[in-house]
């Protein structure tokens, strides 16, 4: 994605682009007992997931959520005035984009992403009893380590009706940590098992998503209105449309949590 995105900008390579770092940062949470990345190489790793959730949710915005807005509206003009808008906002974090992955800064922390997985330095300051983990065949400990992230995910969700945004959000990040989690290991279980089961959490982030996706746009929305006054009363217009779908959505999400929550973990 990242050889794609040197020549030329593709919504589809950030999308996956930003998908692998966030694969990553979930393993790296997943096996924090064992190691953990250098700060100054954790930070690198931040550096580079903002600029990619940059461009990544305008291009949400203009590309997902507007055109779906546009179908539930029974004007177009909003959208059609904050269309070139947009399309210059996201211009711009295009080539923030673009000129960070073709920058030396990018190189270097790909390069000692590698160092740090090829060299592993890290074993040498592991305590003993973590050492011996790494002997481990990954079954044992597998289903503990899903138990507890499945636990926290619930215990995030108690009383969803009536969280606030910020509570929203953390049970998003914990079905997202699951999610990877489960995949990483999901070849360790048999797959009639695994399916239904992946089924119901991808679900679960779907909704989740969607309403992040939501609140992203809505704060878009805020700085747009601050760059161009003149389009405050449509991105206001829009706003509304975006956080009456988002009501809609939210429904459905406490519906499906209730089945899922009541629902067993199967290994």
């Amino acid at each position: 994605n990242a050889a794609i995105l040197m020549k030329a900008y593709d919504v589809e390579a950030v999308h996956q682009m930003r998908i692998g770092f966030r694969r990553l940062n979930s393993l790296l949470e997943f096996y924090r007992y064992l190691f953990k990345l250098p700060d100054a190489l954790q930070a690198e790793l931040r550096w580079m997931n903002q600029i990619l959730s940059g461009s990544r949710d305008i291009d949400t915005l203009k590309n997902d959520t507007l055109p779906l807005i546009r179908k539930k509206m029974v004007s177009l003009n909003a959208v059609s005035k904050l269309n070139p808008i947009i399309d210059s906002a996201a211009e711009k974090k295009h080539a923030q984009l673009t000129s960070a992955i073709n920058s030396k800064r990018y190189s270097t922390l790909i390069q000692n992403l590698k160092i740090f997985v090829i060299e592993r330095h890290w074993r040498d300051s592991l305590p003993l009893k973590a050492q011996n983990r790494l002997t481990e065949h990954l079954n044992q400990g597998a289903s503990i380590r899903l138990t507890k992230l499945h636990n926290k995910l619930i215990n995030k969700g108690k009383n969803i009706d009536s969280v606030g945004k910020k509570q929203l959000h953390r049970i998003r990040i914990a079905a997202k940590r699951l999610r990877y989690a489960f995949e990483f290991l999901q070849s360790l279980y048999p797959q009639k098992k695994v399916q239904p089961y992946l089924k119901k959490l991808s679900k679960l982030q779907d909704l989740l998503g969607f309403l992040n996706d939501s609140a992203v746009a809505n704060r878009l929305l805020k700085e747009i209105k601050v760059i161009d006054i003149s389009c405050q009363d449509e991105a206001r217009l829009i706003a509304r449309s975006i956080q009456s779908e988002a009501k809609i959505k939210y429904k459905k999400m406490e519906a499906f949590w209730s089945h899922f929550a009541s629902s067993k973990p199967f290994w």
